[in-house]
């Protein structure tokens, strides 16, 4: 699945990473050097905002988390996220 997604990658006209450049400014430059590698945009961090706390966590639960969260200090918790993966179809590409 990955080798083919990497050799499909060079299709595309621009790539979105949910990453932040002053997080990952060796990547995100490494990749931009490469003409055969289109063109790389660091849009995250990428966060669900909205009021669906998943499957697995209940309201209690993810309002425990929020107070942790807004109890540390500024600039001192990094969220990060591993294994996701995605990418649009052909349709939702071209949009409206």
């Amino acid at each position: 699945m990955y080798l083919d997604l990497s050799k499909r990658l060079r299709e595309a006209k621009a790539i979105l990473v949910n990453t932040f450049s002053e997080f990952e400014s060796h990547a995100v430059k490494s990749l931009s050097i490469d003409e055969k590698i289109p063109l790389v945009y660091p849009v995250g961090p990428l966060l669900n905002l909205d009021n669906d706390h998943g499957n697995n966590q209940d309201s209690s639960q993810h309002q425990t988390i929020i107070n942790w969260l807004d109890d540390q200090p500024d600039s001192s918790v990094m969220y990060l996220c591993f294994g996701s993966l995605g990418s649009f179809n052909g349709v939702a590409n071209k949009g409206n």
